[in-house]
């Protein structure tokens, strides 16, 4: 058969294929940017094509013919909202499904710090998926985990970005009333590789290994987060987002997958319960909740997420309307664009350390801003 399941620039790694193969011919390896794609053994393939039919990229985008209901949520523990990126929420829904002996599947660290979705069926371990890692996780077999607990009639949470939940949804293939969904507003996933890389780095830099990080500390306050690493030698290294150099290639969109350049899942109206995000602007919409420790923007889709949210009585919840509400986050309904010097920025992340490829290319020298305007006109 074709060993192209889906558009090869369009492919988000989510998975389906792989985990619905009848005859596990398919695999997923890394490609020269680390980004994980679908590899077929043609000599074990029957050619039944349900990879092509679980794609999500093969089916229609949904029509935005809902708006869904759109509320400001914050965690009443200000100890949960400061280990949280943004509001709490997802630490209060999780909370309900682990009550009910269910079990929460998200993003968090393997034994090296790469990520990976993972099965959490405690609340003491719910520390471990909390907080956004910005890097494409790996799914594993995550996929037909969750059908195991889903047939058994245990409730399940599933977090990922929209094209992993629309992919876990594609895979399943029917409706189960013990599912519930959350994807976010994802601005675009950056290269496992250049995660790596970064991490050399810092270990190098600090001679030492790695034994904590987030991505959104906010001992400087949630609008102006910090990268911060603990080391093994007791050294810490913390900056904001705008200085921190792996930050500044994710905002800048350096080293993001293909895919998210041309994102087929920028949509009002989202397959998941919820959409949740960062609310951006309610200082100016709710300055009363203007506290700077966070607040959650969270996008109700289906009559069941506004149930369980109802349950969550460890939250703060306020309706709000949902066209303003969405302002500060155009990444809603828009891709971001691809920089000019993308490719090459990741081609020479296979050679050069991550220090000196972002002072080349993300840097706030003379030569890269130089380098950033002529290529923009050439």
């Amino acid at each position: 058969m074709d060993s192209l399941i889906c558009e090869y620039k369009k492919c988000t790694g989510c998975a389906a294929c792989f985990s619905i193969c009848p005859k596990n011919c398919i695999t997923m390896h890394a490609d020269d940017e680390g980004f994980l794609r679908p590899k077929i053994d043609d000599s074990m393939c029957i050619n039944c094509n349900r990879c092509k039919k679980v794609c999500p990229i093969n089916k229609k985008s949904m029509e935005d013919n809902k708006f869904p209901t759109a509320f400001a949520v914050k965690h009443k523990n200000d100890s949960v909202r400061e280990k949280s990126s943004s509001g709490g929420v997802f630490t209060a829904v999780s909370e309900i499904i682990l009550k009910s002996s269910g079990v929460v599947i998200g993003a968090g660290f393997d034994e090296n710090f790469m990520v990976k979705h993972k099965i959490c069926n405690n609340v003491e371990s719910l520390d471990e998926l909390r907080r956004s890692k910005y890097v494409q996780s790996r799914i594993g077999t995550v996929l037909q985990d969750t059908k195991k607990y889903l047939d058994k009639g245990i409730n399940v949470l599933f977090v990922g970005t929209p094209c992993q939940v629309d992919g876990l949804l594609s895979y399943l293939g029917k409706t189960y009333t013990n599912l519930y969904t959350i994807d976010f507003i994802c601005h675009g996933v950056p290269s496992p590789m250049a995660w790596k890389k970064y991490m050399e780095f810092r270990r190098k830099s600090a001679n030492a290994e790695i034994t904590d990080i987030s991505f959104r500390s906010k001992e400087l306050g949630w609008k102006n987060y910090s990268m911060k690493i603990d080391f093994s030698n007791g050294n810490k290294y913390s900056s904001t987002v705008s200085e921190d150099m792996y930050l500044r290639s994710f905002i800048m969109d350096m080293d993001l997958r293909p895919s998210c350049y041309d994102c087929h899942f920028k949509t009002i109206h989202h397959l998941s319960d919820f959409t949740v995000a960062d609310y951006w602007g309610a200082d100016k919409q709710i300055p009363e909740w203007n506290d700077n420790k966070g607040i959650s923007l969270v996008l109700a889709h289906s009559e069941k997420a506004i149930n369980l949210l109802a349950e969550c009585n460890s939250v703060d919840v306020l309706e709000v309307p949902f066209e303003r509400a969405i302002e500060g986050n155009p990444s809603l309904t828009t891709s971001v664009k691809q920089p000019n010097l993308r490719k090459k920025f990741m081609r020479e992340i296979q050679i050069k350390s991550f220090d000196k490829l972002h002072d080349k290319y993300c840097g706030n020298n003379i030569l890269a801003k130089v380098r950033r305007k002529k290529r923009k006109f050439n």
